[in-house]
This record gives structure tokens, C-alpha cells and sequence, in this order.
């Protein structure tokens, strides 16, 4: 049984992580929406295992994570991100983020990122701030290529 309303495959999935990301791009300092798109960009190891895991050669739905981690490094911080909201504190493994938080820049969403705009930030362990949107939008184009080069 689905207990995931109108989700029923992997491929359900990479459309609705698709749509997240329209729905932030609209509102780029929305952080429910930030927060389910990191939560969707990082189930879909779940959903990809449970559905084509035996035919891309796993066992072990750790072991394809690991892949998808190595493959897509920034997918770690939407991990980090979906594990702290599940859990509220990362006891299993050390996360890679330093933090998740809103800037206040100076200028509005209109200006470009030259100017001292506010947004949605990640800062990773050895200090680098990453805008969230670079970060899902990477996830996104990364799941969309996996789909095709495994024929999902």
C-alpha cells in the first residue's frame, strides 16, 4: 500500500523534485519548500533501490547511497539536510554541513548574485557557503541523468 498520495514510482518522484524546484524558484525564500525538496532529492536513493535496485547490481541500499554520494557530492548536504529535519540531530555519521540558514542581503531577489542578495545558504564544514538552489538544482540535473543512462 502508498501512503504518498499521487507518488507511485521513482520516475513520480524526479517530477515532483522537478516541480519543488519551479515552486522555489518562485519563492526562492521559502524554506518548507527548500526543506521538502532536500527530503525528495535525497529519498529518491529509496525509492531508485526498492524499485530497480537488483537490476543496477544492489543489494545493499547503503552501498548504492554510497555511490549516489560519490557520484553526486552535493547530494550529501540534501542528505544532511532530510536527516536532520527526520531526526532533528545527525547521530549516525558526521554531517558535511556546518549549517543551513536564510541570508539578509541588502538587495532583492531582482538583482543578481554580484550584489548583496538574500537567499537560502548552506555552509559546508570548511567554511564554503553554497546557495541552496545551486545545490538542488545539481541534485535534480544529476537524478535526471541517472534516470536515462540506467533506462528509468
Amino acid at each position: 500500500m502508498l501512503l504518498t498520495f499521487h507518488l507511485e514510482n521513482s520516475r513520480d518522484c524526479l517530477e515532483d523534485l522537478r516541480d519543488t524546484i519551479s515552486d522555489f524558484k518562485k519563492d526562492p525564500l521559502n524554506p518548507r519548500i527548500a526543506r521538502y525538496g532536500a527530503i525528495v532529492a535525497w529519498s529518491i536513493c529509496d525509492w531508485v533501490f526498492k524499485e530497480h535496485g537488483s537490476h543496477l547490481g544492489y543489494t545493499e541500499l547503503g552501498k548504492l547511497q554510497e555511490d549516489i554520494r560519490n557520484a553526486c557530492p552535493k547530494i550529501e548536504y540534501l542528505q544532511n539536510l532530510a536527516d536532520s529535519l527526520k531526526h532533528k540531530t545527525i547521530t549516525r555519521y558526521i554531517p558535511s554541513l556546518h549549517r543551513a540558514y536564510k541570508k539578509k542581503g541588502a538587495f532583492s531577489q531582482g538583482f543578481s548574485r554580484g550584489f548583496d542578495i538574500s537567499g537560502l545558504m548552506l555552509e559546508v564544514h570548511d567554511g564554503r557557503e553554497l546557495w541552496f538552489e545551486d545545490v538542488i538544482e545539481e541534485a535534480f540535473s544529476f537524478w535526471d541523468d541517472y534516470f536515462k543512462r540506467n533506462g528509468i
